[in-house]
């Protein structure tokens, strides 16, 4: 594999503009060590410049150790550089929104940092802490926040400092120059979206940057050292690269300089660019180490780690899935590869190596993976220019000898698998589903002693006469899977168990709109979703209040003395009053109380009793057909399945209203008050038997006086719903 050199790289020189970025406006004050007293006089009497917007900027002092003085208030369009000189026994607390545009002008020299066009100014050896809600955005290709102070210690706890929000081709969110800098991301943001822009670039020795939390983020250049002697370390958060249309090559940690440590504990270093580097360390002396998190490039071409220097894996995972590349590449003869745990892989269908080194490779545990034909040897796992890799103790290292396309292999068996040590073993096999991923994953199950995993594989189909359900419990107690023979059927597990919920049965859908029917044969791996209904919380009958006030004989279509009149039951009173129908104009219906209700009105009716039982107003913007926001809603909330219903305009009958009305509201609203097992005209084989017999059982329905028929045929009534609904209240 060709590996990457000393060249000299455009990008990266580009990104030195910082160095010779010349100031475009006066500075607005002196650069001596202001008090806590004086930084807060400063920030409140300081001018944005002409044209600025916003409220301005307000600073208050909280006394104690360390001061803090807190910065609130927003500017925009700022033009004016505001310098901050920060002594060591304060804390510059900033939760302002503070955007402007920096002017800025080549050629770079190193000699002019301190004249570096800037949104915000640091010198001093004290603290900057930009805090939730905090903002800093330069929009013009400059810089937004630069620090210039030695021992200075910078801290992004939930704000954002930005640089390029106007998508120019330069820019820096974060730049330093001082001597003994900590910089701290544990929240928040630092980004920059200019084509060849950075998020933090670092001039300076002694330089201790962390990064716990939040995100780091650029198209071109993430985290980039100068310097002599730094630590950066990853243990949270996300650093990333995302390249671009125009971008060349690109790094998310970058470091120029002698005596290096880069460790990453925790978190993701990406690097998403089709020629792009996870963290490059093409200078001095000094180590890599992964003891856990991800570093990873999945672009065309990439390395996700190069130095000069050693590199050591422990944990977490290095990973590369270019076409060309490699997982870990050390260039220096005296440069030492090492993994004694962890996930190294290259994945890339062209040239390339999981490692590559000149000579020494130590392989004592993990899994190290890639394509290729044997082990050792160029484009295969290991790439070494002299020399014999140590390969021994727990490791797995495996080759896999695809030559393309998507095989199919047997679960448990090795075919194209090339492992080694002797001890070692890989065979193919399936990942089931758990609270992370929901369906089975196809890849390598490895061992070695205590040495065990499992490794994803792309591409490939694993058969198995064994398939396996999972149950997604949607918040519930934890449900085992099952494995099944094909054609074998699933065995309903217990009911899970969920706080302020009553479970409603598993379904084959996310969208839980088919019910599981457990006497199915299973042919494929299939997941299960758990439904709930609420027994505590929004649900509540008491959220049906009156809303408005009905007047007898407002709609002309309603005969006040029939029984569902005002003058007796008050039926369609209660209704328009509790907003369940809102009538049409001077009309009840367009087909009055007496005409057939159709599956859209009843559909309507259901999903405001639905919407008001669970905490909401009832209040639906009707679409065209003007019916079918209250279809969506009644699918989506369980209350029909689609496709139930062919036709929303044909007239309801009273089988089909019970169905509805029985789903409108969780099943223990619906208590039993009377033992009913039967009736004379519902059969088994009657359609929504059990919901007719619930609603019966529950004295919301009732039959014929005489012979207590249901007559589940017939048409339904407006007047008819409408009571059915007062019942259930």
């Amino acid at each position: 594999m060709q590996t990457r050199t000393k060249k000299t790289i455009s990008t990266l020189l580009t990104i030195a503009l910082v160095l010779g970025l010349y100031v475009a406006m006066p500075a607005t004050t002196a650069r001596a060590v202001m008090s806590a007293e004086e930084l807060k006089n400063h920030i409140n009497s300081f001018d944005p410049g002409s044209g600025s917007g916003g409220e301005g900027l307000t600073a208050v002092i909280e006394t104690g150790s360390p001061i803090y003085v807190t910065v609130t208030g927003e500017v925009t369009g700022a033009t004016n550089r505001l310098e901050l000189s920060i002594e060591s026994s304060v804390v510059v607390r900033w939760q302002a929104s503070y955007s402007g545009t920096s002017v800025v002008s080549f050629p770079i020299n190193v000699d002019y940092v301190s004249d570096i066009q800037a949104l915000l100014y640091l010198t001093g050896d004290g603290t900057f802490v930009v805090g939730e809600g905090g903002l800093i955005a330069d929009d013009g290709g400059g810089v937004a926040v630069l620090s210039e102070g030695s021992g200075a210690t910078i801290r992004i706890s939930g704000g954002e400092v930005r640089a390029n929000a106007g998508g120019t081709d330069v820019g820096v969110a974060l730049l330093t120059s001082g001597d003994n800098v900590t910089i701290d991301i544990n929240s928040g943001a630092v980004s920059s979206s200019g084509m060849e822009g950075a998020a933090i670039v670092v001039f300076g020795d002694n330089v201790d940057i962390t990064v716990s939390g939040g995100v780091v983020s650029s198209k071109s250049l993430c985290i980039q050292v100068f310097g002599v002697s730094a630590n950066i370390n990853i243990t949270g958060g996300t650093v990333s690269c995302s390249g671009g249309l125009g971008v060349e090559r690109t790094y998310a940690i970058v470091y120029y300089g002698n005596y290096v440590r880069v460790t990453v504990d925790s978190g993701i270093v990406r690097n998403e660019n089709g020629n792009g580097f996870g963290i490059y360390v093409p200078l001095g002396s000094g180590i890599v180490t992964v003891n856990g998190g991800s570093v990873a490039t999945t672009g065309d071409k990439g390395i996700a780690v190069f130095t000069s220097n050693s590199v050591h894996v422990t944990g977490g995972m290095v990973s590369a899935a270019g076409d060309n590349g490699g997982a870990i590449v050390a260039e220096n003869a005296d440069s030492h590869v090492v993994v004694s745990g962890g996930i190294v892989s290259f994945t890339g269908a062209g040239s390339g190596a999981a490692i590559a080194a000149p000579s020494s490779i130590s392989i004592s545990g993990g899994f190290v993976f890639a394509r290729g034909d044997a082990l050792v040897g160029e484009n295969n796992v290991i790439q070494i220019g002299s020399g014999t890799p140590t390969i021994g103790g727990s490791a797995v290292v495996c080759a896999w000898d695809n030559s393309g396309g998507s095989p199919t292999y047997e679960k448990g068996t090795a075919t194209d698998l090339i492992v080694r040590p002797s001890t070692a073993a890989a065979t193919w096999g399936i990942r089931p589903p758990n609270e992370e991923v929901s369906f089975p994953i196809n890849g390598i199950i490895y061992a070695n002693g205590e040495n065990r995993g499992f490794f994803e594989v792309e591409g490939v189909t694993i058969e198995s006469a064994i398939l396996i359900i999972s149950f997604e419990s949607n918040g519930g107690s934890y449900v085992q899977i099952q494995e099944v023979d094909s054609g074998g059927t699933v065995t309903m597990p217990a009911a899970p168990t969920k706080d302020g919920y009553a479970f409603a049965g598993w379904y084959s859908d996310e969208a839980l709109l088919m019910p599981y029917n457990f006497n199915t044969p299973v042919t494929d791996h299939i997941r299960l979703y758990a439904k709930w209904e609420p027994t505590s919380g929004t649900g509540s009958m008491s959220n049906f209040q009156k809303t408005r006030e009905y007047l007898p004989g407002m709609f002309i279509d309603v005969d006040e003395d029939e029984w569902y009149g005002y003058n007796f039951q008050k039926t369609i009173a209660n209704a328009y009053e509790y907003g369940l129908m809102h009538g049409d104009g001077d009309f009840f219906s367009p087909s009055g109380p007496d005409g057939n209700m159709t599956i859209a009105q009843a559909l309507t009716v259901a999903a405001r009793v639905h919407h008001i039982y669970n905490g909401g107003n009832g209040e639906f913007d009707q679409g065209n057909p003007w019916y079918q926001v209250y279809v969506d809603y009644a699918i989506t909330n369980g209350i029909i399945n689609a496709g139930d219903f062919p036709d929303y305009d044909k007239p309801a009958t009273r089988a089909e209203m019970a169905y509805i009305f029985s789903r409108s509201l969780p099943s223990f609203e619906f208590p039993e008050q009377n033992t009913v097992n039967s009736l004379p005209d519902i059969g088994s084989s009657t359609p929504y038997r059990d919901e007719i017999l619930m609603l019966y059982a529950a004295g919301v329905v009732a039959g014929d006086g005489g012979s207590n028929a249901f007559r589940p045929g017939d048409k339904i009534f407006g007047r008819n719903l409408l009571a059915r609904r007062s019942r259930a209240s």
